[in-house]
């Protein structure tokens, strides 16, 4: 015989997401006040706002580990144009909330340029992080 009535199963899922909802809201709310959320919004902010008040640069150092994978997954001829070659991060080497300037007395020149590797010839104020990035295959650092 079986038993078409389901309620009892759609009780409990319903029980489960808004014991998980409430568990979720609970752990916000102790994170807000002890303190934390200074350090949860500095946070975000060094990734969403790197224009203007310079990305970590534990964080640039993290990104560039994943785009020198992400460049070795890439055949050898499309290597030098991958993010690990291309990009570049605006960071606060002095803690003042401010990326670095290539200026410190003029804030309209713009700010300098970390890439992963070593500075760009082609780019005016750009200076490098020192990530290297090895490939397993040929034991050779990768050029960009």
């Amino acid at each position: 015989m079986l038993i078409k009535d389901k309620r009892g199963i759609e009780l409990s899922i319903n029980t489960l997401i808004i014991s998980i909802l409430v568990i979720l809201t609970l752990i916000i709310i102790i994170i807000f006040f002890l303190g934390g959320a200074k350090r949860v919004t500095d946070t975000i902010s060094g990734i969403f706002f790197k224009t203007t008040a310079g990305t970590d640069r534990s964080l640039a150092v993290q990104t560039c580990g994943t785009y020198c994978d992400q460049a070795l997954s890439l055949p050898k001829t499309l290597r030098k144009d991958s993010s690990y070659c291309t990009s570049w991060f605006n960071i606060d080497t002095a803690g003042r909330g401010e990326a670095d300037l290539l200026d410190s007395t003029d804030k309209s020149k713009g700010y300098k340029r970390f890439f992963c590797l070593a500075l760009r010839d082609n780019v005016e104020g750009s200076a490098g992080l020192g990530v290297s990035c090895i490939d397993r295959e040929t034991n050779a650092q990768l050029v960009c």
